[in-house]
């Protein structure tokens, strides 16, 4: 039987229904805990996001590195896309945030360990560069760039119903995600990567799939779950099994965010 004071929560950070659902999430449970897969030196990050005429030339840049053909009514939607997708990232944080000014009893507390080895502005510009590689692999394999483009052709609100689409499947498939994070996590996989990839690129993702995570934020979980009150762990998905396997003996009740929707 699950323990109903703990809970594991698994979110995707550019869920485009992230924030409302966890505000109305964290409201039901109304735990006095909220553990977040958050770390101190990542509360300023929204300081050092781009304006949006910035990131409008770093998303033409990428497009046009990548080799990917796009009209202009395909590459607005896919500028488009990412702004709104930047909206949405760290909406884990900041409902977090709300939930605990809306409850004065309850607190927020920060579980994982540095993603910044080198320090924020060159983290971002190692993921920049991911993000490169990304685009690339995309505009080298057909099968990918064809669903792509016909996305683009629809606009912006076809484009971003396909992204729930795809968030929706991500979120019914947390055993895959749990083992595609395994197979990143291989040294071998890394070693791969840098024959395919910049170097800067692959720090980033070392950073990000850091085996040492899970550890950590299941440690702090036990550190602050007291037995009696209710604690709400959120994090990403891909940190979701890990964390459950490490703490099933507190017996921690662990659900995705989409299933929250229907789950009460």
């Amino acid at each position: 039987m699950n323990n109903r004071n703990l809970y594991l929560v698994g979110t995707v950070h550019y869920d485009l229904d992230g924030r409302e659902r966890l505000d109305t999430l964290l409201d039901r449970l109304s735990p006095s805990v909220v553990a977040l897969e958050f770390h101190k030196d990542r509360e300023d990050l929204g300081a050092l996001r781009k304006s949006p005429e910035e990131e409008q030339r770093e998303i033409n840049a990428m497009i046009d590195e990548s080799g990917l053909n796009l009209n202009q009514k395909q590459r607005a939607t896919l500028i488009e896309s990412g702004h709104r997708i930047k909206d949405v990232m760290g909406y884990e944080f900041k409902s977090s945030v709300d939930y605990t000014r809306r409850n004065l009893a309850s607190r927020l507390e920060y579980i994982d360990i540095s993603i910044f080895a080198n320090g924020k502005e060159e983290f971002i510009k190692d993921y920049v560069e991911a993000m490169k590689g990304a685009f690339k692999q995309i505009a080298g394999e057909p099968e990918l760039v064809k669903p792509l483009l016909e996305r683009l052709d629809g606009g912006i609100d076809v484009y971003l119903k396909h992204v729930r689409g795809d968030v929706q499947q991500i979120y019914q498939n947390v055993e895959a995600m749990a083992e595609l994070f395994e197979m990143i996590r291989d040294p071998e996989t890394f070693e791969m990567m840098k024959g395919v990839m910049p170097p800067q690129a692959v720090q980033a993702l070392e950073q990000i799939y850091n085996p040492r995570r899970d550890g950590a934020m299941a440690g702090r979980v036990r550190e602050l779950y007291d037995g009696n009150s209710g604690l709400v762990a959120v994090v990403g998905l891909g940190h979701l099994t890990g964390l459950k396997t490490k703490l099933k003996d507190l017996r921690p009740k662990a659900i995705t965010l989409a299933e929250s929707d229907n789950y009460f």
